[in-house]
């Protein structure tokens, strides 16, 4: 169990009640990321969660290994199990399972890599909506628990946080390095 820690004057969280992540929020950011802003959330999530635990949290580093084969998938699990361990000790209902959560994604990375020949503008599209969906559903079911936990130790004063510079930051560097690796395609 990870028992509160009321010592971390690190946290941002910790003063600022601006917690909730609502899900139309993470639906038009999943998507207008393509799925990549699964990076940007386990950034915002595991910052908010520091003052909540007693480990150490480096947000950044965190939300990047997410990017390295097989250890991200394990962090992964890492954090979804820290969002059910927070839940379980407020004893708020939940049937969410980080377990669930993660063999969603793994069906994300599994169907990225088979599907890398695919050339069927149609097929490549249903592929994209599958993966984005799935990685949605990762991601919603763990933050439903996580505001749960939010409005429980709280109370009236969460509020729902707001899109900020670092979100849009993250937005447009992301389409930067799209562009950049599209311009490496060849042009039929």
């Amino acid at each position: 169990m990870l028992p509160p820690n009321t010592e971390n004057q690190n946290s941002e969280a910790s003063s600022d009640n601006t917690l909730i992540l609502t899900n139309t929020r993470i639906v038009c950011l999943t998507i207008i990321t393509f799925g990549a802003y699964i990076l940007y959330w386990l950034y915002l999530t595991w910052k908010q969660m520091d003052g909540e635990t007693n480990n150490n949290h480096y947000p950044v580093w965190h939300s990047l290994t997410f990017l390295v084969p097989i250890y991200g998938l394990f962090r992964l699990y890492n954090h979804l199990q820290t969002i059910r361990i927070l839940a379980d000790k407020e004893e708020i209902e939940t049937q969410f399972s980080p377990v669930l959560s993660l063999l969603l994604i793994i069906l994300n990375f599994t169907l990225a890599v088979t599907s890398y020949g695919v050339t069927s503008g149609l097929s490549i599209l249903t592929i994209e909506i599958i993966q984005i969906s799935l990685v949605i559903t990762a991601i919603l079911l763990a933050q439903t628990t996580l505001n749960s936990y939010w409005q429980k130790t709280k109370g009236a004063d969460v509020k729902s946080a707001l899109f900020d510079r670092a979100e849009l930051g993250f937005i447009i560097l992301l389409y930067a390095i799209f562009g950049f690796l599209l311009s490496f395609q060849p042009v039929a």
